[in-house]
Order: structure tokens, then C-alpha cells, then sequence
């Protein structure tokens, strides 16, 4: 009688052993699959936010840039501008300037950036290129002495297909803020900033 009992107690034991092993793997598998769910739920999450940037920056409209007067007549009227593009925040591309010699590099600052103004019509897709633009010295020159006949407070950059896959801007003047002003008149400068092909400045 009593080896019985302590056959069935030895019994009791190894199927309380067994039915707790067997309860904490199903919680490690469960664990496991709830981790499992959580990271693809993450990466799920990731993949999707990722695509409105990734067709922010293949696809937009090219809006009028702008700088005011002051800015622009402080560049040296001796040297070329070089025009590098670059994303801001709020869906912002717009150009950043670094004053140039032939053989000048880029410092860790520009020497001008240009603002967005007005929402253009002309839009940018897969297949186009995005180099420096350069606005020539003599141009430079002529803007400032056209700022200074003109009595103009701003100088706007307008967005123009040079070719079928590169971008140049028409420079004009103006005397009414650009970015406030719905509507104002514009004076023609005869200048362009273009892209420029691969070389050293």
C-alpha cells in the first residue's frame, strides 16, 4: 500500500512537471509571436511612412525663389555664383549660393539663400537632372546696378526648362514683396542663372 502511494505521488509529480513545461514554452511561443507581430507592425509602419517623402522628392512644382536686395548686392561683383539645391522642411527645394573664383570650393557656409516665394506652374519628375546653377559675374554685376536704377527691394529667381531634362531661372526685379503680394509687376533683368556642366569652377 504504501509503495503504491508513493508510486502515484511520484506520478503526480512528474505530470506537474511535464504540464509546467509544457505551459511556459507555450508562453515563450506566444511571446515570441507577439514580438514577431509588433516588429512587422513596425516595419509595416516604416514602409508606409516612408512613402510620402519618397514621392516628395521625385515629383513637385518648382516655386519662384527670391532674396532681397541687400542680400544680393553684398555678393562681390567680381565673381560668378554658384546655385547648389537643397530640401527644407515644409516640401521647400530652393537654391543656396557660394560666390566663386575658377578654382574656388565650397565653404561651409553660402553666401546667399534664396526663399520660397510663389508656387510655380513648372514641375519636376523622374528624368531630370539636378546640377549647380551658375549665374555669371557679369550678370551679378548687372543685377546690382539694375537693384540700384530701379529702386527694387527684391530679386526673384523664375523656374525655366533650359532643355528637355535641365532647369535654369530668368532673374527679375521687384519692388513689392514676393512672397506677401498676390500679384505684382516684375522688371526684366535680361540675366539667367544656368545649369552648368560638369568642370571646376
Amino acid at each position: 500500500m504504501t509503495s503504491c502511494f508513493k508510486s502515484t505521488r511520484f506520478s503526480w509529480v512528474v505530470l506537474f512537471i511535464l504540464f509546467f513545461t509544457a505551459a511556459c514554452n507555450n508562453g515563450a511561443d506566444e511571446k515570441k509571436a507577439d514580438e514577431k507581430s509588433a516588429t512587422d507592425a513596425t516595419e509595416k509602419k516604416s514602409a508606409d511612412e516612408l512613402n510620402p517623402h519618397q514621392q516628395v522628392l521625385t515629383t513637385g512644382s518648382l516655386d519662384t525663389l527670391w532674396v532681397d536686395s541687400l542680400s544680393f548686392t553684398q555678393l562681390p561683383d567680381s565673381q560668378k555664383v554658384v546655385f547648389v539645391y537643397t530640401f527644407l522642411p515644409q516640401d521647400t527645394l530652393t537654391l543656396h549660393g557660394w560666390s566663386a573664383k575658377k578654382d574656388s570650393v565650397f565653404g561651409p557656409n553660402p553666401d546667399i539663400k534664396l526663399l520660397k516665394g510663389h508656387a510655380g506652374t513648372l514641375t519636376y519628375g523622374n528624368g531630370l537632372y539636378f546640377g549647380n546653377v551658375v549665374l555669371k559675374k557679369n550678370a551679378v554685376k548687372n543685377i546690382q546696378k539694375a537693384l540700384k536704377g530701379n529702386h527694387a527691394k527684391y530679386v526673384l529667381f523664375a523656374p525655366q526648362m533650359v532643355d528637355a531634362t535641365h532647369i535654369g531661372y530668368t532673374i527679375f526685379l521687384s519692388i513689392e514683396h514676393p512672397a506677401i503680394a498676390k500679384e505684382f509687376a516684375v522688371i526684366a533683368t535680361g540675366a539667367a542663372a544656368n545649369p552648368s556642366p560638369p568642370k571646376t569652377y
